[in-house]
């Protein structure tokens, strides 16, 4: 692979310079949307998280990526020539770039965010820590537990925009089939891996905690997952509509209202089968037909009133004078200990917790649509 403008050594290395630069680019970029979300505030921190999202893919995937996409395609066709046809460009400049883009694809987007960003934000700090706690005696124990935690995971910037924008990006190389295909194709399959193993051991392991919320975050992912898929229509589509009979510039028009035509398609299926499709494949639990009070008999399991070693000993100090039974405090494997909640519940009905049996007995007895018998 020949770096973009020149063929030697110094020239590799100012592209891995620019590379490196890139990423901090992003991190900087992130950085500021992240900021900037927290400033304005929100109530939930899922919708939060889902404006962070949806910023950062639509600024990496249509600002950042494309413009390093323009970049490095005008300098590739430069490199050929500067008085290039306009057609020509149109039609061949995907393929004069390929070695450039390929070079800019598997260290830049694949390979080196992955390495140097855990090494900075996790290695370094780590160690730095380490430093400060042995070199200054004044710090206590307290602190310095305090100063080794780990920050919280960004769920968002690393994994979820990485693997959208970058798959994108992947997809925008393969609109002129090569050869070399086959070998980023393999590389975003490692890409897809690596990710997902780094992320998993973050999670588990070297960040502190990570706020998820609910699954709005992951629904909002599986239509933004529409956009590379898209892309990738778009190159099926484009390929498709070549005509031998007609220029190239007629050529050119119609692979791109073709490719067009197929992405607008997708989207359309994917938001469908995301919004009807999937929904219909989770398990849901049926609707309760009994009471409270019903369910705890038949379950004979753990409450909030037996888990409770404070509630448990409470109850045996009220009973004990009316000659009734108190709680028996749960145990895992010793659920046949709790038969005696029924004598409970009937001996104490004039005490705090008879109250909280008899309004557990008589709450509406019914589910929408199904009543429920009363004894």
């Amino acid at each position: 692979m020949c770096a973009t403008g020149d063929d030697g050594y110094f020239a590799y290395f100012g592209e891995y310079v620019v590379s490196v630069s890139a990423i901090l680019g992003n991190a900087l970029l992130g950085m500021v949307v992240s900021y900037a979300a927290d400033y304005y505030g929100f109530t939930y921190k899922r919708n939060m998280q889902i404006v962070y999202l949806v910023t950062m893919a639509f600024f990496n995937a249509f600002m950042v990526n494309l413009f390093e996409f323009f970049v490095v395609m005008q300098q590739s066709t430069l490199k050929v020539s500067p008085s290039l046809p306009n057609d020509f460009v149109l039609n061949y400049g995907m393929r004069i770039a390929m070695d450039d883009l390929y070079t800019m694809l598997i260290p830049m987007y694949v390979c080196l965010p992955y390495i140097g960003e855990p090494l900075l934000s996790i290695w370094f700090a780590y160690w730095i820590g380490i430093f400060r706690i042995k070199t200054d005696t004044r710090i206590t124990p307290a602190q310095a537990e305090m100063m080794m935690q780990s920050a919280e995971m960004d769920v968002v910037n690393t994994p979820y925009n990485d693997l959208l924008c970058i798959t994108a990006s992947f997809m925008v190389v393969f609109l002129a089939p090569t050869r070399t295909h086959v070998e980023l194709f393999g590389w975003l399959m490692f890409f897809s891996v690596f990710t997902y193993i780094q992320a998993r051991k973050r999670f588990l392991s070297w960040n502190t905690f990570a706020e998820l919320g609910d699954k709005s975050l992951h629904d909002t992912m599986s239509y933004l997952w529409a956009l590379p898929m898209a892309l990738l229509a778009a190159n099926m589509g484009s390929n498709m509509s070549t005509d031998s009979a007609s220029s190239s510039e007629q050529q050119a028009r119609g692979s791109a209202s073709m490719g067009v035509v197929c992405a607008l398609v997708h989207v359309i299926i994917h938001v469908v089968f995301v919004r009807f499709v999937i929904p219909c494949t989770g398990r849901y639990s049926r609707v309760p037909n009994e009471t409270y009070l019903q369910a705890l008999q038949k379950r004979q399991g753990a409450t909030y009133l037996n888990t409770n070693p404070v509630e448990v000993l409470l109850s045996r100090q009220e009973t004990a004078a009316t000659g009734g039974t108190g709680l028996t405090f749960y145990s895992r494997g010793k659920e046949y200990l709790q038969y005696d909640r029924d004598l409970y519940y009937q001996s104490a009905r004039g005490s705090v917790y008879g109250m909280k049996a008899m309004l557990a007995e008589y709450t509406p007895g019914f589910v929408i649509g199904k009543p429920v018998d009363k004894e």
